[in-house]
């Protein structure tokens, strides 16, 4: 006669379960929207801009703003939130970027001086009706002649956004 207990497989079927469960991948929580939709990315995740994503958002600000010294309204539609466009597309633009052409680059750091990261997601939320995937915020001090003002110097933050994680990063704002 076997000395099988009758509770045994329930046991080895409890703990198989178990870990089957403990070792399945999770899907993130979801992150609840303004408008009652989920994203599937977790909370810590929206926030968390590594430094592969710093470099990413850096290397299109750079670009941007040599296409503001250029002048290149193509580059400035690529690397700018659709919101901004307005800008680069009004008539008086050819005039406004010439103002632009002698800007030199001094400084581009992280963080921002001005603005911080959460206050601008916020912000950016406002704007684009749901949270995006990163924010980022960088202090830029560039040499530039003002021609109303005379000063040489500007220092302002420029926000940089990912949308969503499949779109890549674009200037949503520059400012104090």
């Amino acid at each position: 006669m076997s000395s099988t207990r009758p509770w045994t497989p329930l046991v080895l079927v409890a703990v198989l379960g178990v870990i089957l469960v403990g070792c399945t991948p999770r899907t993130p929580e979801a992150v609840r929207l303004d408008d009652g939709a989920t994203d599937s990315r977790s909370v810590e995740e929206a926030v968390v801009v590594g430094e592969q994503d710093v470099a990413a958002a850096r290397s299109v600000l750079m670009r941007h703003l040599d296409a503001l010294s250029s002048g290149d309204t193509e580059v400035l539609l690529e690397t700018s939130a659709e919101y901004t466009h307005y800008i680069f597309t009004q008539p008086s633009w050819p005039e406004q970027a010439g103002s632009w052409a002698q800007m030199r680059v001094i400084t581009l750091e992280r963080p921002g001086k001005y603005l911080d990261d959460e206050t601008m997601r916020q912000v950016c939320r406002d704007v684009l009706g749901h949270d995006p995937y990163q924010v980022a915020v960088f202090h830029l001090v560039a040499e530039r002649p003002f021609a109303t003002t005379g000063d040489q110097e500007m220092s302002l933050d420029v926000v940089m956004v990912r949308p969503s994680a499949d779109s890549g990063w674009l200037v949503h704002d520059k400012g104090r």
